[in-house]
């Protein structure tokens, strides 16, 4: 999970930083920056609310 989550971010970076250098020729660090940490935080919390909870474990353990 985790490394799938830094991948997405590294290229949601590395498309932003293309994009800024491409049509801006100036490259906005901070706001790349700040996609890269929504990007890995939105993937991560994703994939983290995707894995079922099990109901029943604690009713079990008594």
């Amino acid at each position: 999970m985790f490394k799938n989550s830094i991948i997405i971010a590294v290229i949601f970076f590395a498309v932003f930083t293309l994009k800024d250098l491409i049509f801006d020729e100036k490259i906005q660090w901070i706001e790349n920056i700040v996609v890269f940490v929504l990007a890995f935080l939105t993937y991560t919390v994703f994939e983290w609310v995707k894995t079922p909870y099990e109901w029943n474990k604690n009713i079990k353990e008594r």
